[in-house]
C-alpha cells in the first residue's frame, strides 16, 4: 500500500542526506555525464573520472538513459548478461535503479520477459516496470 511508505521515505531521504554531508557518499559532476558517449568509453574519454570511480566501493546509477548508456544503447536479448553488456565498464561495483521506458533490457532470467509480456505487451516501454541490477567487480 502506497500510504505505508509515507513515513519511511522522509527517513530514507534524511539518512541519505547524512551520508552526503558526512562524505560517505559523494556526488561527482563531470562533463562526461552529459556527453553522447556510452559508459564503456569513459576510461578513454575521461580517465580522471574513471579513476575516481575506481576508488569507490559502489557506483549507483539511476534512470533509463543511464541504463542505456551502461549497456551500450544496444537492443540485447533480455537474458543477455548484464555484466557482458557493460562492455568492459567495470571500474568498481555498479548498481542501477531503472524504470523501463525503452527497449533496452538485459540480465533477466529465462522466461521472465515472456511472463511479463503476457500481462503487458509494452511492459518495457510504459514506465510501469522497473529493475534494480548489480554487477560486482571480481
Amino acid at each position: 500500500e502506497v500510504g505505508s511508505y509515507s513515513q519511511s521515505v522522509p527517513e530514507l531521504a534524511s539518512r541519505w542526506q547524512g551520508y552526503i554531508k558526512s562524505g560517505v557518499w559523494e556526488l561527482l559532476d563531470s562533463d562526461f555525464w552529459t556527453l553522447p558517449y556510452v559508459f564503456s568509453a569513459m576510461e578513454k574519454r575521461d580517465p580522471n573520472l574513471y579513476d575516481l570511480l575506481r576508488e569507490s566501493s559502489l557506483v549507483l546509477f539511476k534512470g533509463d538513459l543511464n541504463y542505456r548508456k551502461l549497456t551500450g544503447e544496444t537492443n540485447w536479448p533480455p537474458t543477455h548478461s548484464f555484466h557482458t553488456a557493460l562492455d568492459g565498464f567495470h571500474p568498481t561495483n555498479v548498481a542501477i535503479l531503472r524504470t523501463l521506458k525503452a527497449d533496452t533490457v538485459c540480465g533477466l532470467g529465462p522466461g521472465q520477459a515472456e511472463m511479463v509480456e503476457k500481462k503487458d505487451t509494452d511492459w518495457n516501454l510504459t514506465g510501469k516496470y522497473g529493475l534494480i541490477q548489480f554487477d560486482p567487480v571480481f
